[in-house]
């Protein structure tokens, strides 16, 4: 039975803030029941004050995982959060929350955001704004076509403000408005490979490789954007994507044949984008002869039509954009042969997997596929699998996790584990594996226990959340006996404090209560959190909330822990102490960095975990943000300029200024304190 606080308790900010992480988390993994056993302690009151709270964090989570219902009462907080650009995270969730309880209200404030100067230029203001329009639906259609008769043209022979175009093209495509194929071809007509518009003095095309020249890659990308993000509103799932990845992997589009039409010209597209770069008019050319013969009353087809036509004299594009726009008209090509239903009923199981696990971004007929697989024998379906899915790379395989969770045999836990690690480097496919591990059971958290400790890092993290979520009591024996190897290091506590408040069990309290004399936020935040849930007090409680609250008025926004000037301790830095081995946030006067002390600490701060003043060392993650400060006050210095950061490093330990000593005998007692003559102790060292 999951762990349920009492009403009365809800008051308490540490419980309210558990709460939410706890739906939060349950929304992930598909529990809703456990969603809304928790919603049921939040009444209005409480909503409201977390929604208005200083906390950003905890009003983003509150905005982006409540149930609608529960923020129904409170669309005028939201809305104002929308206008008033409070900080980032708040801002984002508000736009989204709002667009879908008060549309038209959320779709003025946008406008009025966009239309605005300032709001233009204030980032996270325009970018909840663009979330609202991209959220609200056809409320927003109206503003989108205001918006984009007021886009900004450039001056002649100036670049175009590439972001406004972007976004401006997206909408536009989204709601089908007529403008879209003339926008986007005015926008090809950009030349975009330097900032006037022409080549750089001793550019050579023809002798510098096209992947090594940044000038072209950058205005190929931008182009690039621009014909997805339009592509992706156009030709629906099927985007220009999928023609740039098949185009750039062994995978050929006569390997998909099943999933387009039999008279499809899928060799023909596949030489035109084997050719290389140079050839870039040549592959327009075959494109444009492609969509001539394609059937003209499909929608891709009539749009790559419209978009030939208002480009005009293709002579006049510079290269890059004539091979973006190829690529472009080639995936309308390719969309307009794909079948309305593949026809995978006749297909094994090794090829419809095979389909599926193709390196392609967003495959034509995925649904038919998956629905062919279903119908299959799951034990068949799960031998292909084990087999397809160590293979895949990260396109597919998040079509395999898909039929994998479907299918829910236990063989398949060890390879959906494994692509976990670090060379599937996304973050939305590790969510992905890891709500589908979810679904397994116990038989995907007996795996991540017995293989723990062979594991890597980012397995971990994931594993956690799983683990979490099945919530079996293997999983609470090994928190508990985890405890003392995952205290060492600051960001694994963190991943066991996590899971230790998934399951509130008192042993874990009085695990956290032995470390709370390290005085950092990773132990106190737990301890005050369980004393909290479980209604209990206990020594040290009152410190742990004051240190919490004092943090929380000196250093309010996330990634500022660096403050400064460094000549007097106004800097928190997290650091491990070489004595013990433990991380701890410390207050430091100076940082030295030179030549002959390279980077280093005051040592003069004494370790909270162990007492002693011995040597600490930046932990990785500081070290990196204080190693980019410093090359930002050199770049400064080496400009001529001065520093503006919020930083001031001293150059080398400076010389301790001259004091006249007192003269000790050689057999006076060593000032040391070490009990020996002088002679026989520091003098010979200074010798």
């Amino acid at each position: 039975m999951a762990f349920v606080p009492s009403i009365d308790r809800v008051r308490d900010p540490a419980v309210q803030g558990w709460i939410l992480d706890q739906i939060e988390d349950a929304r992930e993994t598909g529990r809703e029941e456990r969603a809304a056993e928790l919603e049921a302690l939040l009444d209005p009151g409480t909503v409201r004050g977390i929604l208005e709270g200083p906390d950003d964090n905890r009003a983003h989570v509150a905005m982006r995982a409540l149930d609608r219902s529960l923020l129904a009462p409170h669309v005028g907080v939201l809305l104002e959060a929308l206008r008033s650009g409070t900080p980032a995270g708040r801002s984002f969730a508000a736009a989204w929350a709002a667009a879908g309880l008060a549309p038209e209200r959320a779709v003025e404030i946008a406008e009025e955001i966009l239309s605005s100067a300032a709001g233009m230029q204030d980032v996270t203001r325009r970018f909840a704004a663009l979330g609202v329009l991209d959220a609200a639906g056809p409320a927003s259609e109206e503003a989108v076509r205001r918006l984009v008769a007021r886009l900004p043209r450039p001056e002649p022979g100036a670049p175009p403000d590439a972001f406004a175009w972007n976004r401006a093209l997206t909408l536009a495509a989204r709601f089908r408005l007529d403008e879209t194929a003339s926008l986007l071809a005015e926008f090809l007509r950009f030349d975009l490979e330097s900032p006037d518009g022409e080549d750089e003095p001793g550019d050579d095309e023809d002798e510098i490789p096209f992947d090594d020249d940044d000038a072209v890659d950058e205005a190929v990308q931008e182009v690039e954007d621009c014909l997805e993000w339009t592509g992706a509103e156009v030709l629906g799932r099927r985007t220009v994507a999928t023609f740039l990845r098949v185009a750039g992997t062994e995978t050929s589009f006569a390997d998909l044949a099943p999933l387009y039409e039999p008279d499809a010209p899928l060799r023909e597209i596949d030489r035109l984008a084997s050719l290389p770069f140079a050839d870039a008019a040549e592959r327009l050319t075959g494109a444009l002869l492609l969509l001539d013969a394609s059937d003209p009353g499909r929608p891709p087809i009539v749009f790559a039509s419209r978009l030939a036509a208002c480009v005009g004299d293709r002579r006049t594009l510079p290269d890059p954009t004539v091979d973006a726009l190829a690529c472009f008209v080639l995936a309308c090509v390719l969309d307009g042969w794909a079948r309305p239903r593949a026809a995978c009923r006749d297909l094994t199981v090794a090829r419809l997997t095979d389909l599926l696990a193709a390196d392609v971004e967003d495959l034509p007929g995925e649904d038919d596929i998956v629905a062919a697989l279903e119908a299959r024998a799951a034990g068949e379906v799960a031998d292909a699998l084990v087999d397809a899915i160590p293979c895949a790379d990260d396109a597919g395989l998040f079509r395999l996790v898909r039929v994998a969770e479907a299918v829910r045999d236990p063989r398949l836990v060890p390879v959906l584990v494994d692509s976990l690690d670090e060379f599937h480097d996304d973050d939305t496919l590790r969510d992905r594996v890891a709500r589908a591990l979810c679904r397994f059971g116990p038989a995907a958290e007996a795996d991540l226990l017995e293989r723990w400790d062979e594991l890597d890092y980012r397995q971990r993290i994931w594993g956690w959340g799983v683990l979490e979520a099945i919530g079996g009591p293997r999983t609470i024996d090994h928190l508990l006996d985890t405890f003392k190897d995952m205290r060492a290091e600051l960001i694994d506590i963190e991943s066991w404090t996590e899971g230790a408040l998934a399951f509130v069990d008192p042993r874990f309290l009085d695990l956290v209560e032995g470390e709370v004399r390290r005085c950092q936020p990773e132990i106190d935040n737990p301890f005050t959190t369980f004393c909290a849930l479980l209604g209990v007090e206990r020594p040290g409680l009152a410190e742990a909330r004051a240190r919490l609250a004092g943090i929380e008025a000196s250093f309010p926004p996330l990634g500022e822990e660096l403050r400064g000037p460094l000549d007097r301790p106004a800097a928190t830095i997290v650091s491990r102490c070489e004595a013990c081995g433990d991380e701890n946030r410390c207050d430091f006067g100076q940082v030295f960095v030179g030549s002959r002390s390279g980077l280093r600490l005051d040592p003069a701060v004494p370790c909270p975990s162990c007492g002693r003043a011995g040597r600490l060392v930046p932990a990785p993650m500081m070290r990196d943000m204080l190693w980019r400060e410093v090359i930002r006050i050199r770049c400064d210095v080496d400009a001529g300029r001065p520093y503006a950061g919020p930083l001031r490093f001293v150059e080398d330990p400076p010389e301790p200024p001259f004091v006249r000593r007192v003269k000790i005998g050689h057999n006076d007692p060593c000032p040391c304190g070490s009990g020996r003559k002088y002679k026989k102790c520091c003098l010979l060292k200074t010798n």
